[in-house]
This record gives C-alpha cells, structure tokens and sequence, in this order.
C-alpha cells in the first residue's frame, strides 16, 4: 500500500488534520508548539535547491513567528530517517532565513517497532520534543476519534474484518455531509490497495459503493495506463544502457533509473546517446 502517498493526500485535504493527530498525544508535548488556530497553516512539499532534496510534507504557518511542522511518515524501517531529516531541515533553514526559526519534525510510525533503532543526532533533539515521533497502533483506543486519525488508522489495521467495518463505518457517516466524497475517495483509496486483490466489484460490494463513481478509480485507470507506457520507456533505456556502456550498471544506479518517471526516462532515452562510461550515467542522474 502506498500509505505515505495517501497520509499526505488527507494533510492536503485539510493541514489541521495534523494538529488533531497532535491533540491524541500527551497535552504536556504540545503547549509549546501547539497553534492557536490549526487552520492557519498551509500544506506543501518543498524542493532544496543545490542539495538534491525533497521534503514531502511541510506545514508553513501564516505568520513569519508560528512553528513550522515537518512531517515524514515512515512505514518501514529506515536506519538514517532522523538524520536525513535533521540535514533537510537545515538545508530548509539555510534556504529560507527569513522563514520563522522554531521547527518541529515529527516521523509517523504504524508502530515503535518501525522507529530507527540508533540515531547519530544529538539526543537533545528529542528530549526537547524537536524531534517527536508518533506509534499510530498506540492511539486506536481514542473515544470519538477525528476524521483525520480515523483515516490513518485504517491503514495500519492487521485485521482485515477491522479495517472492512471501520471503512464501512466511516462512508456511512460522511456519505451525506459537504466534504463526504473527498473522505470517500481516500477510504476507496485506502481499501483498493489494500485488497489490490480483489477484483473492482468485490470491493464495491465490500464497500457498498460504485468505485466508477470516485476519484482513486479513475486515477487507478490513468495510472495503469502510464505504468504501461514506463515499463516499456523502462525497457528501451536499460537495452540502450547495455549498448553504450558494456559494464554492468550498479545496483544503486539501476534502482534510481526505476525510480524514474516517465519524462524523466524520456529525457535519459536521448541523453544517453551522448554517454561514454558510467560517470556520464551518474552525472546525469545526479542532476535529475
């Protein structure tokens, strides 16, 4: 399940879903950073120039003084989250010194279990709560739980029969009020991938929905298109690769050409025709 793609889609929908996931922690965490008003803030992912990061989920307050929140959500483990975090956050910083200087990083975790065993940071990060991870697992016995923890909840549930009732559950509530298709659309979101085995109609009859009517069916279509259209854009530039460079391509260098998408390959496709040796393959990946 791509959950870290679908826990950025619910902070799209609405940044102060953070927030109600902070208001589940102990309230002494929170008086310091806690905002007055969790709508003031503005959801993005942040390109760092020059340093070849990518921060996916950065909550920017309105004012140049509120705290900014930088959120990673890390499903498996990870042993350099932390300090790939601590080196974005000051590449941010460096970047934006007008911006305001009190940070939070807060890594999501389905459980403890997932968190990074040894960290080179200094501690002082954490026992400060500049550092604050969240165990989802340990936040499900919540009474009346909101919208925004519910639908991270019902990715990490193990039973299946849980997560049917609770996505049953949620559709039913929200099938009726303003926002209910945004809410719908992530819990058939979040469902498909679960039983990416299950055919389209038995997951209709499972949800009791029409999945043609919502958006993840349409983007499932689209996206099934352009994997087609990648794997064979995949295929050709790997073949071309072999061709002008008769060395084997590193393992690493091979998964960063799968990682491309489709543009990015088709770039590759033509540039490649001038590559002479491996640097040139690296060089160019560096840069893209």
């Amino acid at each position: 399940m791509k959950r870290d793609t679908i826990f950025f889609k619910i902070f799209q929908q609405s940044p102060a879903r953070l927030f109600e996931l902070l208001t589940a922690l102990a309230p002494e965490q929170l008086h310091l950073y806690q905002p007055a008003n969790p709508t003031d803030y503005s959801f993005s992912s942040v390109e760092l120039k020059e340093f070849s990061f990518r921060i996916d989920g950065v909550f920017l307050p309105l004012t140049s003084d509120g705290w900014i929140f930088f959120v990673e959500v890390q499903m498996q483990l990870d042993d350099n989250l932390y300090e790939r975090m601590h080196a974005e956050i000051s590449a941010y910083i460096y970047q934006n010194l007008d911006s305001s200087s009190n940070w939070i990083a807060i890594a999501i975790y389905p459980n403890r279990a997932t968190e990074q065993k040894k960290t080179r940071i200094p501690s002082e990060l954490f026992a400060s709560g500049r550092f604050l991870p969240i165990y989802l697992d340990e936040l499900g016995d919540i009474p009346n739980p909101p919208i925004g923890l519910e639908l991270m909840l019902l990715t990490i549930f193990k039973e299946d029969d849980r997560a049917v009732q609770s996505a049953r559950d949620l559709i039913s509530q929200h099938r009726n009020q303003a926002e209910g298709s945004a809410i719908i659309d992530l819990v058939a979101e979040i469902m498909v991938y679960r039983f990416a085995q299950l055919s389209r109609e038995d997951v209709e009859t499972m949800l009791d929905i029409t999945l043609q009517e919502t958006r993840v069916y349409q983007d499932a279509k689209a996206e099934g298109n352009t994997e087609g259209q990648i794997r064979g854009r995949l295929a050709a530039v790997l073949e071309l690769l072999e061709y002008k460079i008769p060395v084997a391509i590193p393992t690493e260098l091979r998964s960063h050409i799968e990682a491309l998408s489709l543009e990015q390959l088709s770039r590759l496709t033509k540039d490649l025709l001038a590559f002479q040796t491996l640097k040139d393959l690296k060089k160019w990946l560096d840069k893209n």
